[in-house]
């Protein structure tokens, strides 16, 4: 959203729109959507997004706020980032993909074991090796070979 402090505002699609457009009460794709399709076909778009960089510089994502040139200000984060050539924070990770506890790794059987033992002897199998053929972690693997008690 543009205010009369701007010069280029008059030019803008978003120019006599309701600024609650562009702050939605949730940072959901969904709810951002009206306020971006407007952005998308705004001629001063880049402008816009050009000056919303320049006075959120340095800001972190807690204060800044709305879409402003088309963005949700987690996407202005990145794109700052990317201009000044900083490599952000990675994103978090959600608990679908943390890597699982090994504590709950399938046991071997009684024949996966003296597979185990003979891949590991008689073929050279390293220890990593057998911990991705039986799906197990590289302890379960040292413990089977008797490497470790």
């Amino acid at each position: 959203m543009v205010t009369d402090l701007n010069p280029w505002y008059r030019a803008a699609a978003c120019s006599g729109t309701d600024p609650e457009l562009f702050h939605p009460d949730s940072e959901s794709p969904a709810a951002q959507q009206d306020a971006k399709e407007l952005c998308a076909a705004c001629p001063v778009r880049e402008t816009c997004l050009d000056e919303a960089l320049a006075e959120e510089a340095g800001l972190g994502l807690t204060s800044r706020f709305g879409i402003r040139g088309g963005m949700s200000r987690r996407q202005r984060v990145r794109e700052d980032a990317r201009r000044r050539g900083v490599t952000p924070a990675p994103k978090r990770r959600h608990a679908s993909t943390k890597p699982k506890c090994t504590k709950f790794m399938p046991k071997l059987t009684p024949e996966q074991r003296e597979e185990m033992r003979r891949l590991w002897t008689d073929e050279g199998f390293t220890q990593i090796a057998l911990s991705r053929r039986f799906g197990v972690a590289p302890k379960t693997v040292r413990r089977t070979l008797g490497l470790e008690p």
